[in-house]
């Protein structure tokens, strides 16, 4: 299915409609780019003032599994080990029309998959705590 959709200099576009998967174990807020104001955004606020685009809630959790090997080494009491990454787990096989939210680690674990993007353009609060993102990351 196509559906007519207009980029940011209002120029017509036709583009495949997607959906969203969160195979994170956060859910994923998606926070308006900032703009002028005035431009008739579809936004709502939660309930903290926070203005989302969206949010997709977690479906199920992609991991990439981590073999440790100790280094037998410490540095002002730290252990150091190696790790190397393996296989993912919890993530299902593409599917047309879909694109699934994974973490960049997942992501870059796949290098071949064009289905997945990642969290971008992240939004902190005063503490430092992640609370969104302004874009996702897909892999061409």
């Amino acid at each position: 299915m196509v559906v007519t959709e207009y980029n940011q200099t209002k120029t017509k576009t036709n583009q495949p409609i997607m959906e969203f998967k969160n195979y994170t174990p956060h859910t994923i807020n998606i926070l308006p780019a900032p703009e002028p104001s005035g431009l008739g955004r579809n936004e709502s606020s939660d309930e903290d003032g926070m203005t989302l685009e969206q949010t997709f809630p977690s479906e199920g959790v992609a991991r990439v599994a981590v073999t440790e090997t100790p280094l037998h080494r410490t540095y002002s009491g730290v252990v150091l080990v190696r790790q190397k990454f393996g296989n993912v787990t919890g993530l299902p096989d593409a599917e047309e029309g879909f694109l699934l939210i994974v973490s960049a680690l997942v992501k870059s674990a796949l290098p071949d998959r064009r289905d997945l993007v990642s969290p971008a353009s992240l939004v902190r609060d005063d503490d430092g705590s992640i609370i969104g993102c302004r874009s996702l990351s897909l892999s061409l």
